[in-house]
Parts: C-alpha cells; structure tokens; sequence
C-alpha cells in the first residue's frame, strides 16, 4: 500500500474503533451499526474536510463483521458492481444494450479500475457514484418518473461525501443533456423539469450539507493551492517543469492511457472515435463534455499529483468505445470477441498484476517514471509470508513489557519522516488493525498536549532506517530529529525546549526494551522500531 492508501485504512480503524467504545460503553451492540452510520459526518481535529468520509464509514460496518485487511477492502466490491450497473445502464439509455454490454466488460478490465476495485481509497467509490449520478439524471430528466430524481439526489449527495471533485465530472455531462433535452424528449406536464432538477438538488444537498457546511470557506484555499501555476504542484518529472509545457500537459493524459487503460485498450478507443461519431448515439456531445471538460480543466487549469485523479472519465471513455464497436459487430460476433477478450484478460490481469510484482515485465513497468504515478501492481501483490510478521512481534513485545492493562497508550516518533504523518500511518494502520488495545499519537503533531500528558503513556516508540543512527541513544534521536524539523522551526514545532529535555531525559547508557524489523514493499527499505519505557516529565 501507498501512504495515501494506509491514511485512509488507518481512518477507517479508527472510526470503527471509536464508534465500538462508544457502544461498549452504552451497553448496546446495535448502537454500533447506528455509531457506524453517524461516522459519515464524524469531524475531529486533524480531519481533511476534503476527503469526506462515506467510503470510510462504509469499510469501518465491514470491519464490525470481520477485523481484517481483506475486510475493509471488500468494500470496494459493492462500488465496483454499481459502477459496472450504471455504465451499462448508461450507455444502453444512450445507445442499445450490445453497447452497454461491451463498455461494461471493457471497463471491468481497464488495469486502473481492476486494480482500484482491489485496494481503499476514495477515487474508486468517486468514479463509481460519478456514473451513477450521471445515469441516473439521464433517467431522471429522460423518463420524467419522480424515483429517478430521488434516485440521482442521492446519487449526487452520496457522491459528494467521497470526494467533492464530483461536481468537476457531473456538470459538465448535466448542463450538456439539459442542452440536449428538448430534442430527444417531449416535455411532460408533471412532474416538470425544474420541478425534477429541484428534487434531485434538495435530495444531494441534504445528505451533503452537514458535512460541506464547515467546508466551504476553505474552497477558495485549496483550489487556489491546486492551480497550475503552483510552484510546489508543479509537475517537474514530465519535462522542464513548466506548468503550460506540452511535457506537462500531456503528461496525466498519457500516464491514463499507458498504465491507467493499457496501450491496446487506448489504440482500441481511439480506433472507434470515427465508428461512435457516425453512430445514431443520442447525445453525444454530452459524453464528449463529460470527458473532455474535465480533461482540459485537470491538465491546464489545476495541477494533479497522480493520474488516478481522472479515474471518473474512464467509465465514459469505455461507453463511447462499446457504442464504436459494437457498429461494426453483430451480435453473434460480439459474443465471440467478448469471450475471447475475456479468457485473454483474465489470464494476463492474473498472471501480470494480481500475482507478477517479481516478474521482469513488471519491473520494466514500474522502472518508469509513469507507473509510479498510477495505482501499480505493487498495491496488488500479495504479501509474502515474512514481509507482515513484524506486527504479531511488535504486539507481543508489547504485551511482555505492558501487562495488566486494556489498552496501551504509545507515543510515536519517526524519526524517517518526522513532518509527515502519513508515513506514521503505516505503523499505525497495521498494529492497530491486528490489536484495537492500542493507541497512537504521533508525538510531533501533538507536542503540547503530549508532553502535558507524558505520565499517561506506556511507551515510547522510536522507528527509523538509518543504520547511522544506531545503536539509538539520547543525543542521536536529538540531532537527528533537529535535522528533520530544521525547516519547520518557523512553524514553532521545533526546537521545544520540553521535547529535547524529554528526549535527552533517557539515558545515553538506556538500551532499548526491544528491537523489531520490517520491510516496508512502497518504500523498499527496512525500518526498525525501538521502544523506550517514557519518563516522567516531572523528574
């Protein structure tokens, strides 16, 4: 997993972990189903208002069932069916059913949709609800029938609670089917059209609002931070750095097409683009801007980190190459194309991505520079047999030192990554995962209230890789965390004159309580982490 990918488990956890105290501490185990549902709108200090939490609250239900890594990511299954439903549902509504049929298998074999559907994130459950919302408008505005509205009010409003971005790949697709609409469908009396289009927004809106209420005054911010001219954002590895470079520009629309829908699906897409234009498909210029308007705003309006964020404009991408193709198949030969397509991919998704992180076509893959920017088969593969024992060992020397107790407190100091505390949720996620006994606070995001509350601790934990920094003693974690925090000093984090009274505090003959080592598969290293038993602040 991605640090990304473990922020968001680690999140998960500890929903779920905070919504089964609470129902233990009321005495009532249905009260956990009903703490799981109010996760949704959950805010505590440190949550990213902009990841919302729908995806989350859904895995941490799963995770009530079973306490697992597989668990929480078989969450993903559900938005994965429903993604495969409203693209045949869409593209047989804009087309026929033979369409439908074809963009429906054809995405379920786009690598980044296969390996998305097998890891946690919101981009996945965003592009699930972004043809959701999409189809059921359409049906919505189309049929005239008050579910659908309901129907696309939720979808809307459900979609918003994975990631706000859904308005950049919905509107575009509405506005242009409200263009469109007059000529394809005779007005209806009742329900009327703004009577449909005020449904479906007060639906979305009000599953939307408690959370995007707190919200709204930061979006000006981050779109402000997410602009193309941004320095920090800009992207450097695609040329010479310049955010209007054709280096840049083309830089995401290739990795999608390389690594994201693989080179023969590509050339497959764009060898339908004149099939699907001579086609009777209702609408076209509504698929169109739903694929190219946000194409064009997230290559030259803002600047995007990972190619994955423009997952949502695959669904669309394979509905117009279903209607392209199957022009020019009958029936008889879709069946014959699709069959064998089938048997192919499903033996190359196995034998490449689900089980070939060794392989050497693999390790050419990802020695480039664009598959480090897509969801890769390193997310996919499984795990060896030794590379996760780490943890069992971890809990069990925990256990040895800390006895009598239901629950141990641990302050965390990475000294790896000390500004960044996503790398500590890959400690994080995986112990408490496998012991919900313990508990976390990275000691640097928190060190005012941490060393106020230094005596209610049991350990300290002190992770790092460099083999310099051992055997680890008082001054070596000073130094070396003044390094890491050198340019945070504006920020006030550091230097704290309690902190480094603190971490001098241990003595330079203390020896560790224990040592464990383990691999980490992202960042291809190994880390060690050494527990100290705190001291008294007031001594």
């Amino acid at each position: 997993m991605g640090t990304d990918a473990e922020y968001h488990l680690q999140r998960v956890v500890q929903l779920h972990d905070g919504a089964r105290r609470s129902a233990e501490e009321e005495h009532a185990a249905w009260s956990t189903f009903v703490s799981g549902l109010g996760m949704i709108y959950q805010k505590d200090e440190g949550t990213n208002l902009f990841w919302p939490q729908f995806p989350h609250a859904i895995a941490a239900l799963g995770l009530h069932l079973h306490r697992s890594h597989y668990a929480i990511r078989a969450s993903m299954l559900g938005f994965f069916m429903l993604m495969l439903l409203s693209t045949y549902g869409l593209t047989s509504a804009l087309h026929d059913r033979s369409s439908g049929l074809i963009a429906t298998f054809l995405l379920a074999q786009y690598p980044i949709i296969f390996e998305a559907s097998r890891q946690f994130g919101p981009d996945f459950p965003l592009t699930a609800m972004t043809v959701t919302a999409c189809f059921t408008f359409l049906k919505a505005m189309t049929s005239g029938k008050l579910g659908w509205s309901l129907g696309a009010g939720v979808a809307f409003g459900l979609g918003l609670l994975c990631k706000g971005q859904i308005l950049f790949f919905t509107l575009p697709f509405v506005v242009l089917v409200l263009w469109h609409l007059p000529g394809v469908v005779r007005q209806r009396r009742w329900p009327s059209l703004f009577t449909r289009i005020l449904v479906i927004a007060t639906v979305a809106g009000s599953i939307a609002a408690p959370w995007w209420y707190d919200a709204l005054s930061q979006v000006p911010r981050q779109i402000s931070e997410h602009l193309g001219t941004t320095p920090h954002l800009c992207y450097s590895e695609g040329g010479d750095g310049s955010p209007y470079s054709l280096a840049s520009l083309s830089w995401y629309t290739l990795a999608l097409f390389h690594t994201g829908m693989s080179l023969p699906f590509a050339a497959l897409l764009l060898g339908m683009l004149p099939s699907y234009v001579r086609s009777p498909s209702r609408m076209k210029g509504a698929m169109a801007g739903a694929v190219l308007v946000p194409w064009l705003l997230f290559s030259v309006v803002f600047t995007i980190k990972q190619a994955r964020y423009l997952m949502p404009i695959v669904p669309f991408l394979a509905s117009i190459t279903g209607v392209g193709l199957s022009r020019i198949l009958s029936w008889n030969r879709i069946s014959i194309v699709v069959g064998s397509m089938g048997i192919f991919f499903a033996l190359l998704q196995h034998s490449l991505i689900t089980w070939g992180g060794d392989s050497k076509f693999m390790g050419l893959l990802d020695s480039s520079a664009i598959s480090r920017y897509q969801y890769s088969h390193r997310y996919t593969v499984p795990r060896h047999s030794d590379s996760h024992d780490w943890v069992g060992r971890t809990i069990a020397l925990v256990d040895s030192v800390v006895q009598g107790k239901d629950r141990y407190r641990i302050l965390l100091l990475n000294l790896d990554n000390t500004s960044n505390i996503m790398c500590d949720n890959v400690l994080i996620y995986w112990l408490t995962l496998e012991d919900p006994r313990l508990e976390f606070v990275p000691v640097l995001h928190e060190v005012r209230r941490t060393l106020a509350v230094l005596d209610d601790y049991d350990l300290l934990l002190v992770a790092t890789h460099h083999p310099e920094l051992l055997p680890l003693r008082a001054a070596t974690i000073v130094e070396n965390l003044k390094a890491h925090l050198h340019a945070l000093e504006g920020e006030g984090l550091f230097p704290d004159a309690a902190l480094e009274a603190f971490l001098r505090s241990i003595p330079s003959s203390h020896q560790t309580l224990g040592v464990i080592e383990h691999g980490h598969r992202v960042f291809s290293r190994y880390q060690s982490l050494h527990f100290f038993r705190p001291l008294p602040t007031k001594s």
